[in-house]
């Protein structure tokens, strides 16, 4: 069965038929890729709860406790491990449908880059 093609649906979105609908949809979608990835890792990550609780303890009102949370060997240590894990993911250890989903991220996110430099110009 063929549904009828209307300018707002999700062919459309998926095709880029309309360009500026889909430069505001897609970086919201490679958004919620890129949250349940961080999501899927920190249930992977050992030192997880140390983390959080150091980034919750500190107020984040100053830009000088922002750095201090920058600063923790915890916060540079996870980093390094997010990015290991992100590595594993485009390598497709969490399976293909992940690797899309960090793939896309890239992309939209490269995309975006390209966007604001043209339309600087």
């Amino acid at each position: 069965m063929n549904l009828p093609h209307t300018q707002g649906s999700k062919k459309s979105f998926i095709e880029c038929r309309n360009f500026n609908r889909c430069k505001r949809l897609h970086p919201l979608l490679a958004l919620a890729f890129e949250i349940l990835h961080i999501q899927k890792f920190f249930a992977s990550f050992e030192n997880s709860e140390e983390v959080k609780s150091a980034i919750q303890s500190t107020p984040v009102d100053d830009s000088n406790s922002v750095d201090e949370i920058l600063q923790q060997p915890q916060f540079d240590n996870m980093c390094k491990e997010y990015k290991k894990f992100t590595e594993r993911t485009l390598g497709g250890d969490l399976g293909k449908t992940a690797k899309y989903c960090v793939e896309y991220t890239e992309l939209t996110s490269s995309m975006f880059w390209i966007v604001q430099c043209v339309s600087q110009t």
